[in-house]
């Protein structure tokens, strides 16, 4: 019956599409990982509504601005996925906001330095420098003959060294061009393809600090300047490493079971860290997916239509800088105002926040100096 050779027909092009489905190879080559328990959002991290508070900058003019940065003049500044910096000036409820350097790739950390240049992690790009005038100076883009493929985030010292992250040597917009989304590849695969550098802009030489990192991403000096700590997304922690002192060198866990998956990390003179949750950790992914690598090895063969979309919730986490407990949280539970956020920024008495997916930058009082 006609019924019949159709279903045959059908379960055979099922079967070959699974076939080459098996075969053809993935595009990553992953581990087995058992991540730790992440921090319960209770106690300090319990739930509230301090983000819906938040006001909007440039609302709508902005294309994923990820980090903001201030000049000594107040004026605020941030990276757009078209490749441009731009400046934001503020006063008395007004926005101006114009172009102030194309620095090309997808500009990602910025901070200024004491001479009000401008410092970029950009990413395809390296290391850069702006000028007050707008003029951009590539500082580095390799150490050695090993090219810096995916600078993510920095933090600058008072003795002018840059301390920057390449987040992932393996998946970023070079290996994979304008593919797949950089982050969920490296995290699957749970392998260390990350790296932190020191830029000396006394000297102009680069430094690797610190090796096989797990998508090394946000950095940050600690108020004191003796350690600079670095955030490793797909492990849920916060690095430190040592730069005086009796421990200068040594490099260890000051946070572990991170509830989410961290990108941008920022301190105060009070001590206080500041820590982005782009997106909240996922069951399946930590209990069902990372202990079987070739059930991620297939998975990260489907196209992206298939994946799960992260849940919209907008979060930022303080802890002491020292001790690593946690101090608090600053939530928008279902992503009305603020979510996916990317870096939390102090500037005077505010919180300025970027976004991997928001057109503006969001700003409210900081919570942690009421």
């Amino acid at each position: 019956m006609k019924w019949i050779r159709a279903l045959a027909i059908a379960a055979g092009a099922l079967l070959v599409a699974l076939l080459v489905f098996v075969a053809v190879p993935s595009p990553i080559d992953p581990l087995p990982y058992e991540p730790e328990p992440g921090h319960p959002l209770d106690g300090p991290f319990a739930p509230n509504t301090v983000l819906r508070r938040a006001e909007m900058i440039a609302d709508g003019r902005l294309d994923i601005p990820e980090d903001v940065a201030f000049d000594s003049s107040g004026r605020l500044y941030t990276g757009t996925h078209d490749g441009w910096i731009r400046r934001i000036t503020l006063s008395e409820g007004a926005e101006i906001v114009e172009r102030f350097a194309n620095v090309g790739g997808h500009p990602l950390g910025l901070i200024f330095g004491p001479d009000d240049t401008l410092y970029v992690a950009n990413h395809g790009v390296g290391l850069q420098a702006v000028a007050p005038d707008g003029s951009v100076h590539l500082l580095t883009d390799s150490f050695g003959a090993r090219p810096i493929l995916f600078a993510d985030d920095l933090d600058i010292a008072s003795d002018g060294i840059v301390y920057f992250s390449d987040a992932s040597a393996a998946f970023n917009n070079t290996t994979l061009d304008a593919g797949p989304p950089y982050l969920p590849f490296d995290m699957l695969e749970a392998r260390p393809h990350g790296a932190l550098y020191a830029f000396d802009t006394n000297t102009g030489e680069t430094s690797l600090l610190l090796d096989d990192m797990y998508f090394a991403n946000g950095v940050a000096l600690t108020s004191d300047e003796t350690a600079v700590l670095v955030v490793e997304t797909s492990r849920y922690r916060v690095r430190r490493l040592w730069l005086s002192g009796p421990e200068a060198g040594r490099s260890d866990i000051l946070i572990d079971g991170l509830p989410g998956f961290a990108d941008g990390i920022s301190a105060d003179a009070g001590g206080r860290l500041y820590i982005s949750i782009q997106a909240l950790r996922s069951e399946i992914l930590d209990r069902m997916l990372h202990p079987q690598p070739w059930l991620k090895a297939l998975l990260a063969k489907l196209p992206q239509t298939f994946w799960v979309r992260p849940r919209r919730y907008g979060l930022v986490v303080a802890y002491d800088e020292l001790s690593g407990a946690p101090l608090g949280a600053l939530h928008d539970p279902d992503g009305q105002r603020v979510f996916s956020v990317a870096n939390a920024v102090p500037h005077g008495d505010r919180l300025y926040l970027g976004s991997l997916s928001n057109d503006a930058v969001a700003v409210l009082d900081n919570p942690f100096l009421q």
